[in-house]
């Protein structure tokens, strides 16, 4: 998995200079509880294509307050949308449909 860090305001505990960014590196605490969010559920692989061609993609809140968790699904809505996928947000849940893929 590829993750682009930017060092805003000091995140990094030491000088970075190499292409990479080492996990005890980072300093930043919402860039590490971020971290733990994305961890905290295995990752299985990407979303399948279904036979129509099409890849959806869900996304719920997490366990921030309810107001973060709908700026957070409207902000991956927005990302989404400019991919061209189909969006759907009902409260904190998010359902995004792209079409036009070959099934794997």
């Amino acid at each position: 998995m590829q993750w682009w860090v930017n060092n805003i305001d000091d995140g990094f505990n030491k000088k970075v200079t190499d292409k990479y960014v080492l996990l005890e590196d980072i300093d930043s605490i919402p860039r590490l509880a971020l971290w733990e969010e994305i961890i905290a559920v295995p990752w299985e692989g990407p979303t399948p294509v279904d036979r129509r061609g099409m890849m959806p993609v869900m996304f719920q809140g997490g366990a921030a307050d309810h107001e973060r968790r709908l700026k957070l699904v409207r902000f991956i809505g927005d990302f989404l949308a400019k991919y061209n996928f189909n969006i759907t947000i009902k409260k904190d849940h998010l359902n995004a449909r792209l079409k036009g893929f070959e099934q794997a």
